[in-house]
């Protein structure tokens, strides 16, 4: 996570991260990272997907369906 550490404006980090964080099923702590993503680049589509994935991977469908609907 160096790279987040010099370069804090980088959605592909977050979403980097957040993927990596995924895979290995810690679905809150990637959560964090997705969210982190939009918060830099709130145009990131990409960002918004895997943010709903995981709310669904959390059975959070509600939370899930409101971020696939924000995919623009």
């Amino acid at each position: 996570m160096a790279g987040l550490r010099v370069n804090q404006r980088n959605a592909k980090l977050y979403n980097n991260v957040g993927h990596s964080l995924e895979s290995q099923g810690r679905y809150l702590e990637a959560l964090k990272y997705f969210q982190d993503a939009i918060r830099v680049q709130p145009d990131d589509i990409g960002a918004y997907i895997n943010v709903g994935r995981t709310y669904h991977h959390l059975h959070m469908y509600e939370e899930a369906e409101k971020a696939f609907r924000l995919v623009r």
